[in-house]
Formats: C-alpha cells, structure tokens, sequence
C-alpha cells in the first residue's frame, strides 16, 4: 500500500511489544466510513496458517463501536444497524476501546475483555487451581506464551453459570485493568449486539 511506516509500542499480556504503526487514508466497512485511521503492522502469516485463510487485517472496536451492530454465530454474519438485542449487559469504555466482563472463575471475581474471535477463556496470573500438568504453548499478538489448561473452571457471568469452557491459566500474563479475556463462542453463545449509544455489549444466549 505504499504507507509510512513509523515505531510504536503496543502493550498486551502485560509486556510492552515494539511494533510497526501506520496510518491508513480511508477504509470503507458496511456503513462504516473511517478516515485516517492508525493501525498496527504485523506478520499476520501464523493466523493465517491456522484458520487455512488469508487475512489482510483485523477490525477492533475502534472501528466497530461507531456505530450499532450484531455479530450472529450461528449465521456467520456481521450486520450494521438496528436495535441492539438485550442479553447479558457489558460495559463498554470508549477510552481504551475495551469491554470489560465482570465474572466469577473458581469464585474468584475477574475482569476480562470479550473477545470475540476466540473460543477459549485465558485468565493471567498464579493461583489458579485445577491445572493440568501439560505445557501447552498459545500463540498470541505478543508471540508465542506458555499455558496450563485449568480443569473444572466454571464461570459465573451476569448471574449465569458457564460450564465446560477451555480455560486455560497464562501465568506470566499480567495486565492493569482486566484479569484475561472470555471467547463468546468458549461460552457457546449464539452471538453478541453492541449499543454505542449505552456504551453496552450484549451477550447473547
């Protein structure tokens, strides 16, 4: 694409990455029109690899939470307008573009981000009882991090108990503000919709 390409750092899994940022001109996504928008430059080839397709980019809520939307799982389809569904109510905060699940792992109270792409549920730090044995190495933006799955983890989210989700306990994570991150489909939610006006996602059952 010909950009510019200037340092820049990128904190997650509570280590700061040096990475590679740009600002792209224009992009055009549905009704979304977006305009000089900053993004990270990143080899993308091990995703790639692993869901057998290419990937030019990914779309975060910066972009997203400009507007309404609903993510269906069950029809593959992402769809932009529209009245928000009501279902489990996540904050959503602007400011670091995050929203942040209050729940319950091992009667432990954690915040975790929604992520939507993913079907695990990772939570940072020790403590965690229940681990497996195994080592088992997970693939991330911040490279590759070491992992021990957590048996019996249930959860309790908006006074609802999740059972049987892949959980799995990074040790060497450590972030300020969230405790890990919840896949929707971990949870075999049928999808999620997003209020911007609220400031809300919902998860929906």
């Amino acid at each position: 694409m010909r950009l510019e390409v200037t340092s820049g750092t990128l904190v997650t899994v509570g280590r700061a990455l040096q990475v590679e940022q740009t600002v792209v001109p224009e992009l055009a996504l549905g009704p979304l029109e977006v305009t000089s928008l900053r993004m990270n430059v990143m080899d993308l080839s091990q995703w790639e690899n692993d869901l057998g397709a290419e990937i030019a980019g990914l779309i975060g809520m910066d972009v997203l939470g400009r507007t309404n939307f609903r993510l269906d799982y069950e029809k593959r389809e992402l769809q932009f307008g529209g009245e928000a569904e009501e279902g489990i109510a996540v904050a959503y905060d602007r400011t670091s573009g995050l929203a942040l699940a209050e729940a319950t792992v091992q009667g432990r109270r954690v915040r975790l981000i929604v992520d939507t792409g993913s079907d695990l549920v990772v939570v940072y730090g020790e403590g965690w009882g229940g681990q497996k044995r195994e080592i088992r190495s997970g693939v991330s933006i911040a490279g590759t991090e070491a992992a021990r799955e957590i048996e019996k983890a249930d959860m309790v989210l908006g006074g609802k108990v999740f059972s049987g989700s892949r959980t799995y306990c990074v040790p060497a994570g450590k972030a300020l503000g969230y405790d890990g991150f919840v896949g929707v489909r971990a949870l075999k939610l049928r999808g999620l919709s997003f209020d911007r006006d609220k400031h809300t996602m919902y998860l929906l059952n």
